[in-house]
């Protein structure tokens, strides 16, 4: 009825599997850096915006930060991974197009503070992705 089993060979197919999952799920850190950034929403403009000219190198710093980032996931997460993981919702890519996400979402923000000439906005953008770049250099 009752089927002997060999515990320490179930041990070693438990613990195998254990660390496969382990490193197949390795993320890539810039990619979880991204995806654990908040989004600085300011939509109230305050006194202490500056004309659009002004607003122009923090603008440029911004879009900089967020084309150097999407660059580099592209490059590292999603340009080696095939069509099937592109269509499979359980893929390791799926964390990169989230972050790939997140980074346009601040991408149109930026714009839309600078249109608004938004420098807290701006400059919130500014704090939230500063952090990075001390792991991409």
């Amino acid at each position: 009825m009752f089927a002997v089993v060999n515990t320490h060979h179930v041990k070693k197919v438990l613990i195998a599997t254990l660390l496969l999952a382990g490193c197949a799920s390795n993320a890539n850190p810039v990619v979880s850096e991204v995806n654990a950034i908040a989004f600085p929403v300011n939509l109230a403009a305050s006194g202490n915006n500056g004309d659009a000219a002004s607003l122009q190198p923090l603008y440029r710093d911004n879009k900089r930060i967020i084309d150097q980032f999407s660059t580099q996931i592209r490059k590292t997460c999603i340009d080696p991974i095939s069509q099937a993981e592109v269509l499979n919702i359980r893929s390791q890519a799926r964390p990169a197009f989230d972050a790939l996400t997140k980074l346009e979402q601040f991408g149109e923000l930026n714009e839309m503070y600078l249109k608004q000439q938004n420098k807290d906005g701006l400059m919130q953008i500014n704090t939230a992705l500063k952090p990075l770049i001390l792991p991409l250099s």
